[in-house]
């Protein structure tokens, strides 16, 4: 829907069926065919109705809101050849800089050739997964073939580029994008043509919104290009530790080239990621004894020219940090160099994956409270800090930024190592667990199972008929909320089918509850009434077209929910499909909350993205 005169207005449309608007949208959507004639593009539109609606109607329309201007023609749904699928078959997006993602539609994996400017540049093969549109019944909703791909640097010109897509065999694929990046960022560009005050300011903006243009693979230059800003200088005096034999002399050669002089180093012989008590005392005692500061690292850990001298300044700072950790690289078979960044502390990640304590800098006072516990590994002498002291307020800093690369890991050695220390601190705390190993990548990987409480849990899910979901969700989560001695709460919100009615009628005689509240559908407003008249510990809000995919997750989120000071509790949540949908909340690109993790496999453990954070509003 758009004016030819002024190309640059949208309008609202009134979606009406048999005469009667049942759904409104707005007409912003790109149309490739539009874009391609130079009419701008961004004028279409697109719904997704329910099929037991479309059934129950002759005529479906589309109007201009509030003039009630006929869009097309009346599509008559009683004739079916009048109905098409006028869904898009493929999508291609722009990441920012060189990066591109996108869609097609088909069940075998395809291979594409990416075209900018009329040349082609890259080949893109689609064997990944997504799924397209939202609708709880999946009538609306399929997945598709996915891709993420880059194009060439050489793009990175400053200028507007339009990229498109075809098959191998020649046929054009109705998805392009118009892209434009940037050498050295938008602000570099800016310095190289002249000092432009205010237009650097925005290029600055520009580069913190959009990432830079080098793809990921090419990390190694995008470090070269795009420093870290130097640390401010400090005159902290740094005990360095370097646990272990083999590798020790790779670390200590990166230690004679750090830009922060002011350190002291000693190697602790022993096994990889061992630590022994005595040695280390008798190192801080008698050659680091005035240095109050401990750098402790795992023998064979490359560290970066800046390493201290990042860490001798995040302490002047952050006066308050017990400890600091930071980002690492790792080489890769093929000799690539790829960054792991890290989050801000996270002490479940911490237990289960020991991610922060193979190069770690601590506070002296601190590490020899820690040391009485007599740790024997890397990973008990980082969790030992936080033997006697709230693990989630331990004042534990990350630094961004890579601070060494990381050697290759035995995880089988690592992971039991891990799996005693994580239980060793636990116990230490009054905690009893079950720690069972994992299958880790790079790191070691175990997962702990804590106690439930014995506490009253209620299950709320609101609902307004869609009786098949309603009956396929009670079905399957049956087995996990007897196994936990769980309550359900069905909120029924105007529910009209006759079928409905019955079904929720007989639910009491099977243990299951049931509130009705009338009003509007707002799944927050029906959760919080129910809530008010509950007097349960816990409280499970779900939704009515979850099926569970197993018997023990109630089990496993109550158990992550016995921490004290954890309020909530999230799942993986995953598409009919078997492709991801979400493992929580992140601020995305451009600062926008946006699901993590979306159209991963689903393969991935749901506690390696389970999604956990403190309130006190929710227990």
């Amino acid at each position: 829907m758009f004016d030819p005169e002024a190309l640059e207005r949208c309008f609202t449309v009134d979606i009406l069926l048999d005469g009667l608007v049942l759904r409104t949208t707005y007409a912003d959507a790109l149309v490739p065919e539009l874009l391609q004639q130079g009419l701008g593009g961004a004028h279409g539109f697109a719904v997704t109705l329910e099929p037991d609606v479309l059934r129950a109607a002759s005529v479906l329309e589309a109007r201009l809101a509030n003039l009630g201007t006929p869009i097309g023609h009346p599509i008559d749904l009683e004739n079916e050849s009048a109905l098409v699928d006028l869904r898009p078959t493929c999508k291609l997006r722009w990441l920012g800089g060189l990066h591109f993602e996108g869609w097609i539609d088909g069940e075998i994996a395809a291979t594409l050739e990416a075209i900018v400017d009329g040349e082609t540049v890259a080949q893109v093969r689609a064997t990944a997964w997504t799924h397209i549109g939202d609708d709880a019944d999946g009538q609306g909703s399929r997945n598709a073939r996915a891709f993420d791909f880059h194009v060439p640097q050489r793009f990175a010109d400053g200028r507007v580029h339009r990229i498109g897509l075809r098959k191998e065999d020649g046929e054009q694929i109705p998805a392009t994008a118009v892209f434009v990046a940037f050498p050295d960022g938008l602000a570099g560009m800016i310095d190289a043509i002249g000092d432009h005050g205010a237009e650097r300011l925005r290029g600055k903006l520009y580069d913190q919104l959009i990432p830079a243009s080098l793809p990921l693979a090419d990390y190694a230059n995008w470090r070269d290009r795009f420093p870290l800003p130097e640390p401010q200088a400090s005159r902290l005096q740094l005990a360095v530790v370097v646990a272990g034999t083999a590798g020790a002399q790779q670390t200590l050669s990166t230690l004679e080239t750090q830009s922060h002089e002011n350190w002291t180093a000693g190697v602790i012989d022993g096994q990889p990621l061992s630590v022994d008590s005595d040695a280390l005392l008798e190192f801080l005692e008698d050659a680091a004894s005035d240095a109050q500061h401990v750098v402790v690292t795992m023998a064979g850990m490359s560290l970066e020219q800046n390493a201290l001298a990042r860490i001798a300044a995040a302490f002047d700072a952050y006066p308050d940090a017990a400890a600091v950790y930071g980002d690492l690289d790792f080489l890769a078979d093929d000799g690539r160099l790829w960054p792991l960044a890290f989050p801000a502390f996270d002490y479940e990640r911490m237990l289960e994956q020991g991610y922060c304590a193979h190069l770690f800098a601590v506070r002296r006072e601190a590490l020899l409270v820690g040391l009485e516990a007599r740790p024997d590994n890397l990973y008990r002498l980082f969790n030992c800090l936080m033997d006697h002291t709230d693990p989630r307020r331990a004042n534990i800093l990350h630094l961004p930024g890579a601070l060494a690369t990381l050697p290759k890991l035995n995880r089988v050695n690592a992971g039991s190592r891990l799996s005693a220390a994580s239980q060793m601190h636990l116990r230490a705390r009054g905690v009893g667990v079950e720690m069972i190993q994992q299958q880790g990548n790079l790191f070691p990987a175990v997962r702990i199972k804590r106690p439930i409480p014995r506490e009253r849990v209620t299950v709320i899910i609101p609902t307004r008929d869609r009786l098949s979901l309603l009956r396929t969700c009670l079905d399957s989560i049956a087995p996990a909320v007897e196994r936990c001695r769980a309550d359900i709460l069905i909120v029924d919100n105007d529910s009209v089918n006759p079928e409905t009615i019955d079904y929720l009628a007989d639910l009491p005689r099977r243990g299951i509850r049931t509130l009705r509240i009338e009003g509007p559908f707002n799944f927050a407003r029906l959760n919080n009434q129910a809530a008010a008249m509950l007097d349960s510990d816990v409280l499970c809000l779900l939704n009515n077209d979850i099926e569970a995919s197993s018997d023990d997750w109630l089990e496993e989120m109550l158990s992550r929910l016995a921490e004290p000071d954890v309020g909530a509790v999230g799942a993986l949540l995953t598409w009919p499909g078997g492709v991801v949908q979400h493992g929580g909340v992140v601020l995305g690109m451009s600062f926008a909350a946006t699901h993590a993790y979306t159209d991963n496999s689903a393969m991935i453990r749901v506690l390696s993205i389970r999604c956990s954070w403190r309130t006190n509003a929710v227990r």
